[in-house]
């Protein structure tokens, strides 16, 4: 018997009636992902160690209880996966005794597996059959390797490891893995050289066995700061690994600590190689060449010393290097790389010098962590339109920095436009958006997360050339009329999705307002509260999904169905009572999928969920 309850489905107060049942019935395939991260987090009912049939166990968002004195573990597991998942105090003695008492585990996933204690004892991931393991988590709590004699991959990514982490220890664990992917701030590192960077390769040889990395295949760091000790560490495994085919370093370039890129390249095509076959990649491209196919299927190559090839030796022999290429080739090569690699060429040749300035169609894509000068500076250099601008955390410290972002971007007729504010612990909104927004009149698409929306300037005549608009815990200062106005401007929308607005109340009610778009293709509404909105005019309606906690009582549900008349496909998530009270007709040659949340005491024996009718 297998049994799946996905994320989000609110039945937690049945899990505890069903674990004992399904212990019962000998259930071999278990997941249960529930929607709580946290303290406040379901705690999974004891009778779990009593599931002694399970193959495949999964659980996400959740806690485990502590294990009865009895219990010796799952003895027929194949597969452990743990996702934001809590044990109890001590409670890593009860993972160990789960994975170490299964001859037959394959797979073990752990991710931001956490331990409800300060103070918790080490313990051993020790299974002889296992060939897949995955430890990603913030903290280092105390798990060693032992007897892995049959591991292929591994993937460990600890933000914060212990202080008596060995890591020459945790290598030898891995000698036989022929995939390796490692993640681990560059300090902890040099831990064991009390934090001076002089680890060297007699450091690495004198603790080398001819077993260590014998099978080893493909290895990639990420966030690598490309500082001396990591370059050793791959200059030492470049030297050993004697199958080995790619070494893939990703750097992490948000960082000011980081070795500049070029300098990490030029060392890394300078190590000696043991193995014919190894390639080593620098974000995915090789540091010795880089090849990219143009349009028309004509290739070439930058090879490692500012050379220029093509598909023949002689044409390579013709050219001057990289000072000599196409203008229309220099923008196609730079289209194809990373915004901060393309500001970069500008080091390689004086043809390359500031030639992404005027390179068609980059895309600018930044996480928290990049500097928000540098992205003024970097818009303001750029003098072609912007196909695509994304952030994807824009600090509070960044605010003033996102009003001139949208001044430039609107200069240079922006298509695609993706932000999301900082909010604050109680998720109350702190930012408004600076006007300009209203001015970005080239839109396609509009993403939005985490702000205010202020009144459009006299004048403004909406997007004309808005395609999407997707909305996350966004506010309108100004009220719903504004919403309703950036909709019923926007003749080209097909793309409606909106969630968790913050919408002004007038004397305790929300105002009505109207969605009305005669090209909208898809709606999806997400909302606790019913925000009075109308739906209007959507002839091209074919998909919705409508998933509102708290109706208003006014809300005539037979209206709103009208409305979706012209979807194809109709989802709705509501409480079940307002179908019992609305004699609707049924909507012939259509699929509607009703998942009803149960809000009222009805037995689901009367009423199935989901249900599905036509």
């Amino acid at each position: 018997m297998n049994l799946v309850i996905p994320e989000g489905c609110h039945t937690y107060v049945h899990t505890d009636e069903w674990i004992p049942l399904l212990a019962g019935k000998g259930i071999q395939s278990l997941t249960l992902f529930f929607d709580d991260i946290g303290p406040s987090c379901l705690v999974i009912h004891p009778q779990i160690f009593s599931c002694l049939e399970l193959t495949h166990l999964s659980l996400g968002h959740c806690r485990l209880p502590s294990a009865p004195l009895s219990f010796t573990g799952f003895p027929n597991l194949i597969s452990i996966s743990l996702t934001w998942v809590a044990v109890p105090e001590h409670g890593e003695k009860d993972l160990e005794v789960i994975i170490n008492s299964v001859p037959s585990l394959r797979f073990l996933k752990l991710v931001n597996v956490w331990i409800d204690s300060g103070d918790f004892d080490d313990w051993v991931i020790q299974a002889p059959n296992l060939q897949r393991l995955t430890v990603e988590s913030h903290s280092d709590y105390g798990w060693q390797l032992k007897e892995l004699s049959s591991l292929e991959r591994a993937t460990i990514s600890v933000d914060n490891y212990s202080i008596g982490r060995d890591f020459v220890k945790l290598f030898t664990c891995f000698a036989q893995v022929t995939h390796l992917e490692l993640h681990m701030p560059i300090p902890q590192i040099y831990i064991q050289n009390e934090g001076v960077d002089t680890v060297d390769l007699e450091f690495f040889n004198s603790l080398w066995t001819n077993d260590l990395f014998a099978n080893l295949d493909t290895v990639t760091m990420k966030d690598a700061w490309c500082w001396s000790n990591e370059m050793h560490f791959i200059e030492f495994v470049l030297s050993k690994a004697k199958l080995l085919s790619a070494l893939y370093v990703y750097q992490d370039d948000d960082d000011t600590n980081s070795k500049p890129s070029e300098e990490a390249v030029i060392e890394l095509a300078k190590y000696r190689r043991v193995s014919p076959k190894a390639k080593v990649f620098f974000r995915n491209m090789d540091v010795s060449t880089l090849t990219c196919e143009l349009p028309g299927g004509s290739r070439i190559r930058i090879v490692g010393n500012g050379g220029l090839a093509d598909a023949s030796p002689d044409a390579e022999a013709a050219h001057g290097g990289l000072d000599y290429l196409y203008p229309e080739l220099l923008s196609e090569i730079l289209y194809r790389l990373p915004l901060w690699d393309a500001v970069r060429t500008s080091a390689l040749a004086r043809a390359w010098r500031h030639r992404w300035e005027s390179a068609p169609s980059l895309r600018f894509i930044w996480t928290g962590r990049a500097d928000p000068g540098a992205i003024s500076d970097v818009l303001r250099r750029y003098s072609c339109p912007v196909r695509e601008f994304r952030h994807y955390y824009v600090t509070e410290a960044s605010f003033g920095h996102s009003d001139r972002w949208l001044r430039l971007l609107a200069l240079r007729v922006v298509q695609s436009l993706f932000l999301d504010f900082e909010m604050s612990n109680d998720d109350e909104l702190l930012h408004t958006l600076h006007p300009s927004i209203f001015s970005c009149r080239g839109l396609t698409t509009l993403d939005l997360g985490g702000c205010y929306i202020p009144a459009p300037p006299p004048g403004f005549t909406g997007l004309p050339n808005l395609t999407e608009l997707r909305l996350r815990k966004v506010g309108f200062t100004e009220g719903a009329r504004v919403l309703e106005l950036l909709i019923a401007t926007s003749p080209l929308l097909e793309s409606l999705h909106l969630v968790s607005l913050s919408l002004p109340l007038s004397n305790g009610e929300y105002n009505q307002w109207v969605i009305q778009s005669p090209k909208l293709q898809s709606l999806t509404i997400d909302a606790i509260f019913d925000d009075e909105w109308q739906i209007n005019d959507l002839p091209s309606l074919e998909e919705a999904d409508i998933d509102c906690v708290g109706y208003s009582p006014d809300r005539d549900i037979v209206k709103l169905m009208t409305g979706l008349a012209h979807a194809t496909k109709l989802k709705l998530s509501m409480p079940v009572n307002y179908f019992l009270y609305c004699p609707f007709v049924s909507l012939l040659s259509r699929i509607i999928e009703m998942s009803l949340y149960i809000f009222c005491p009805i037995s689901l024996a009367k009423y199935p969920f989901p249900v599905a009718t036509k």
